[in-house]
């Protein structure tokens, strides 16, 4: 989409990337989401996975590239026997854990490609994200704040 006079108008695939990302709660069991917003070229958002170990993650994604990006691992102890000492055991015990943050942002992105490649057969996801544990209520404030207002900093960007 784009920005005129500090309004984000979406163009098709933002209406398909904010539909995407309103669903996901209806797909991971113990989501939900808070803040986010759809930009030109990435979009912002919080996802609260609300189970043991509880987890709050910010996400950056862009479709451009050149970002400082990173992926934090899950933090499910993966336990491996040591019978299990094969290649099998070796990939399952460094993929991403059902119903982390990783595999949300996976299956995300994936949904987001397959409706947008029907409209823009060239449409790709930079290959990474930018994700952030959030701890305390301040850090929430803030980064609410920071997504809020990220239309009207989009000429500052």
């Amino acid at each position: 989409g784009e920005i005129k006079d500090g309004v984000m108008y979406l163009s098709d695939l933002g209406i398909i990337a904010r539909t995407c990302w309103q669903d996901i709660p209806q797909h991971f069991q113990y989501t939900s989401l808070d803040s986010f917003i759809i930009m030109p070229d990435h979009m912002h958002g919080i996802v609260t996975i609300d189970k043991p170990n509880d987890v709050v993650g910010m996400c950056k994604m862009d479709n451009g590239g050149g970002n400082h990006c990173r992926v934090v691992a899950c933090n499910d102890p993966t336990i491996t026997k040591p019978s299990e000492n094969t290649v099998d055991a070796h990939m399952s015990s460094i993929s991403p854990k059902s119903g982390s943050l990783p595999t949300i942002i996976r299956s995300y992105k994936s949904a987001v490609t397959k409706r947008a490649r029907q409209i823009d057969p060239n449409f790709t996801w930079q290959p990474r994200y930018y994700d952030h544990i959030i701890r305390n209520a301040e850090s929430a404030y803030n980064i609410r704040r920071y997504i809020q207002n990220n239309v009207q900093n989009w000429v500052e960007d």
